[in-house]
């Protein structure tokens, strides 16, 4: 799993260490890009399990906008009804373009991978980001569930 985060608590010690690594896998996810020929800049979508109830299209487009990660192209919200009769907000994000900077193809490479990808908003609130998985890849149970949501 890897974290977006908008601040940084660590020291310059600590910081020249994590640049050394991050560019050792800059270098790395590079090559795993050219090796899976990953060209289309929409793919993969995104699905956010859960979300507060009240955060809007444009305030979730505009997390994804200030860091500089992707510009959507459509958002399909949905309240999942759990037992308790409590809802939580589910959202699937139709990608327009992926931003081909380092953050947002790190996010990108890690979400293709099938790994989690969590969003700092700030010390107390986050989100999970998932692979959102295309039709072709789904058994028949998951296929109804897509249809019914992103239609």
């Amino acid at each position: 799993m890897i974290t977006i985060s908008n601040h940084s608590n660590h020291s310059n010690h600590s910081n020249h260490s994590l640049q050394k690594i991050e560019i050792l896998f800059h270098s790395f996810l590079f090559h795993i890009i050219q090796k899976k020929k990953i060209t289309n800049m929409a793919t993969p979508g995104i699905y956010i399990p859960n979300l507060v109830n009240n955060i809007t299209e444009e305030q979730l487009a505009c997390i994804f906008k200030k860091n500089n990660i992707l510009t959507p192209e459509k958002f399909n919200f949905n309240f999942k009804n759990f037992p308790n009769g409590k809802k939580r907000l589910s959202v699937f994000i139709h990608v327009k373009e992926w931003h081909t900077n380092e953050t947002a193809q790190k996010m990108r490479q890690t979400l293709i991978n099938n790994e989690d990808v969590k969003i700092m908003i700030n010390n107390h609130w986050f989100f999970i980001c998932k692979r959102k998985h295309e039709l072709h890849e789904l058994n028949e149970d998951q296929k109804d569930i897509y249809h019914r949501y992103n239609t």
